[in-house]
C-alpha cells in the first residue's frame, strides 16, 4: 500500500483521478464499457434464435412435405419405386403464409428420377384430358412443368421469327419471370 501511495504522488492529478477511479469502481467501469457491446450480443443472440426457429419450421414443413410426396403417385395411380417419389429439393416458392381459408403456396419439387417427372406430367396431362379432378384432401393439386427463363425466351424466339416470316403484327406478352438473360 505504501508504495500506491508513493506513485501517486509523483504523478499528475487528472492520471491519478482515473486510477483512483478505475480501482475504486471496476464494475462500474466495466458495465460502462462494455454495456453498448453487451446489449449487441444479447441482440444478435435473440436474432440467432429467431433464426432458428424459423429454420425448424421450414425443416418440419420440409419434411412434412416429403413425407407427403406419397400420396401423389396414389392418386395419379402410376407406378414408383417403393410406392414414392424421391425428391433432391423441396421449397415454396413464396414467402407468405397463406391463411386459413387460402389456397397453400406452390411448391418447386426437383425430382431425384427424370422418369417419374415424365409419368407425373403424362397422368396428369391424361386426368386434365379426361376433366378428371386431381383433388387431395379436398384440394385441388395443379402440376406444372417448370421452365427457366432462357427455355421460354427460346420458345418466343421460335415463334417470333415463324409470325415474322409471314407478314404478321405481333405481340407477345411473356411472363416477368421470364426477363432476358444476356
Amino acid at each position: 500500500m505504501g508504495a500506491s501511495v508513493e506513485l501517486e504522488e509523483g504523478m499528475e492529478p487528472a492520471v491519478r483521478e482515473v486510477i483512483r477511479e478505475v480501482t475504486a469502481k471496476p464494475t462500474k467501469v466495466i458495465k460502462d464499457k462494455l454495456g453498448p457491446v453487451s446489449l449487441l450480443l444479447q441482440a444478435q443472440r435473440r436474432q440467432l434464435e429467431d433464426h432458428g426457429a424459423r429454420i425448424k419450421e421450414v425443416e418440419a414443413r420440409h419434411s412434412a412435405m416429403e413425407d407427403g410426396m406419397t400420396w401423389l403417385p396414389e392418386l395419379l395411380n402410376i407406378k414408383t419405386k417403393m410406392r414414392r417419389l424421391k425428391m433432391e429439393r423441396v421449397h415454396r416458392t413464396t414467402s407468405q403464409v397463406p391463411s386459413s381459408g387460402q389456397r397453400s403456396s406452390p411448391a418447386l419439387v426437383r425430382l431425384h428420377n427424370f422418369q417419374d417427372k415424365q409419368r407425373i406430367m403424362k397422368a396428369a396431362w391424361e386426368m386434365s384430358r379426361n376433366n378428371l379432378p386431381l383433388k387431395y384432401e379436398n384440394a385441388t393439386v395443379m402440376i406444372f412443368q417448370d421452365f427457366s427463363a432462357a427455355v421460354v425466351w427460346k420458345s418466343y424466339d421460335e415463334v417470333r421469327k415463324r409470325l415474322c416470316a409471314i407478314g404478321t403484327d405481333h405481340i407477345i406478352d411473356l411472363p416477368h419471370s421470364a426477363e432476358r438473360v444476356g
